[in-house]
């Protein structure tokens, strides 16, 4: 079994995400078994977002910075961690806010970047790693480093010297490693973005390659030895970015980049669940579907971008709630969202997953906008509190869209009534449409029966509801336009003009027509669903 240091120097040469102590156990095996298969990385992408932000983007931004150490990195357990806080760069660079804290981490890298580039300290000696060194180039260059020195390293040197210059892999970037080469089509992709940062004259060479590799089904793939082209989402969601900042230096010709943008970005929605959620060898999850939606959005495609973001919500913790205290931070996945809003916080051997969940897939909240609230409209109701038994009375309404069915019913309460849902009596009175003015009109004829009743107005702007008492003909009810009250009633009963109540759950459906049980059943759940999104 390799030593815990040599274990921690592979995942960092490859930028492997280190999720858990349990799947850290199993990166071991697989180091020790020859890493026969891997789950390959997923880092941030940089850009300027087209419009504001999501208000989600603060919240998170604020999180992850809270997690940046002293030395200006963000740890795990297997202590700094390079690859990650180039991530957590990234995206606190991309959402804005934190400058500050961006300053730091930049900083905190550029103290040490043999530690990241290099297996030296682990005894690779003369080693560099393509990915890593791509990446950290990069990172460093966008934050206004000069990276022709950095802690006496020529960064753009010695990425530089790891490219091929002859033969079919002309273009690539491959590690210089006395424990072979890892390099994968997630670093190339980063490898590539440095080179075109710096203006390098292999850049083109680099493009080059990257196009070379393209799937026929237009994505692009992890493994770049396979002898069959497996498209790799992350690595899709990267190159299709790298391909963007290439085709803006005018590195190759603009119209073949396009294409090949085009069928990534094909790739990428025919891999999107119906939820928006994209998933890798490890299923569904947040890195791959927060990676998705920026590069979707950078590419234009904002429905795309908007379906994963709404997924990515299902995973966020928000300002209200179970997880408030950990408020910004977004969950690998399902499973581990669950888990942390049933306990009420982040279990402690999480911890790590979460932060590194956070720093990848919160770049999708830029550009974003925040969920559509439904602006409710008032509805304000004329109806008399009393009526007479058999005979005629007006209900008015007005506040609804143009267009809109609304249902009348009138139903008697209690169980004595023979109720049969949630207390009421069904008895529609009518459907009437609203007209131009948003107003409706309607003459019904009260019941037979005298009582206490409940009349509602069923639509999908909501149930109102208000109570009318039906009295008995020949006792002075109301005449059906707001008439007197029986002798000695409260002058207040004659008639109401009022906002009638509103109910959320007290009505249904009942024992009316197939029809308009539809309008009733489709509207009260059409009403829920909005008052449940606020």
């Amino acid at each position: 079994m390799l030593s815990r240091n040599t274990v921690n120097e592979i995942l960092r040469r490859i930028d492997l995400p280190v999720r858990s102590r349990k799947e850290n156990m199993k990166v071991t095996r697989l180091v020790a078994g020859g890493l026969a298969s891997l789950t390959l990385p997923l880092v941030m992408l940089a850009g300027v977002p087209a419009q504001a932000n999501s208000s989600e983007a603060s919240v998170s931004a604020g999180w992850l910075a809270g997690k940046v150490q002293p030395d200006g990195l963000l740890h795990t357990q297997w202590g700094a961690d390079y690859g990650l806080s180039v991530d957590a760069l990234v995206t606190l660079q991309t959402l804005g806010g934190q400058a500050s804290t961006v300053a730091a981490i930049s900083n905190g890298l550029a103290a040490n970047p043999q530690a990241y580039i290099s297996g030296e300290a682990f005894g690779d000696t003369g080693s560099t790693y393509a990915g890593a060194t791509g990446k950290l180039t990069f990172a460093l260059k966008s934050t206004g480093k000069n990276v022709t020195n950095v802690a006496d390293i020529n960064l753009v040197e010695r990425l530089e010297s790891v490219i091929v210059t002859e033969g079919a892999n002309t273009g690539r970037g491959m590690d210089v490693s006395s424990w072979g080469d890892y390099s994968n089509g997630v670093g190339q992709s980063w490898v590539t973005r440095a080179l075109v940062a710096v203006d390098s004259s292999l850049a083109d060479e680099a493009v080059n390659y990257v196009l070379s590799k393209q799937c026929t089904d237009g994505g692009f793939p992890t493994d770049l030895n396979a002898a069959t082209c497996a498209s790799g989402h992350d690595t899709t969601a990267y190159t299709i970015v790298a391909l963007q900042e290439a085709k803006a230096a005018g590195v190759i010709d603009g119209a073949t980049l396009d294409t090949a943008i085009s069928k990534a970005v094909t790739s990428l929605k025919n891999a999107q669940g119906a939820d928006g959620s994209l998933g890798a060898g490890d299923g569904i999850n947040s890195n791959t579907t927060g990676l998705a939606a920026w590069a979707l959005r950078g590419a234009g495609e904002t429905a795309a971008a908007d379906k994963a973001v709404t997924w990515l919500r299902t995973v966020y913790a928000k300002p209200v709630g179970p997880l408030a205290s950990q408020a910004g931070a977004i969950a690998f996945n399902k499973d581990a969202f669950d888990t942390a809003t049933a306990a009420g916080a982040i279990p402690a051997e999480a911890a790590d997953q979460w932060v590194r969940a956070t720093a990848q897939a919160a770049i999708a909240w830029a550009g974003a906008s925040d969920p559509i609230v439904p602006v409710e409209p008032e509805i304000n109701v004329t109806a008399p509190g009393t009526v007479t038994a058999g005979e005629e009375f007006l209900i008015q309404a007005s506040g609804y869209p143009e267009g809109e069915v609304v249902t009348i019913d009138l139903s008697m309460n209690g169980a004595a009534a023979g109720k049969s849902f949630a207390g009421f009596k069904f008895a529609v009175l009518g459907t009437v449409t609203a007209n131009s003015a948003g107003t409706i009109s309607h003459t019904a004829t009260a019941p037979a029966t005298p009582g206490n009743y409940t009349l509602s107005l069923i639509s999908t702007s909501g149930v109102f509801t208000a109570p009318i008492t039906v009295a008995a003909a020949g006792t002075g009810g109301n005449d059906g336009t707001g008439g007197t009250d029986a002798e000695g009633d409260d002058s207040t009963k004659d008639s109401t003009t009022s906002d009638l109540s509103r109910t959320d759950n007290d009505v249904t459906a009942g024992l009316i027509g197939a029809g308009v049980l539809a309008v009733l059943a489709g509207a009260f759940v059409a009403f829920v669903a909005r008052r449940r999104e606020v």
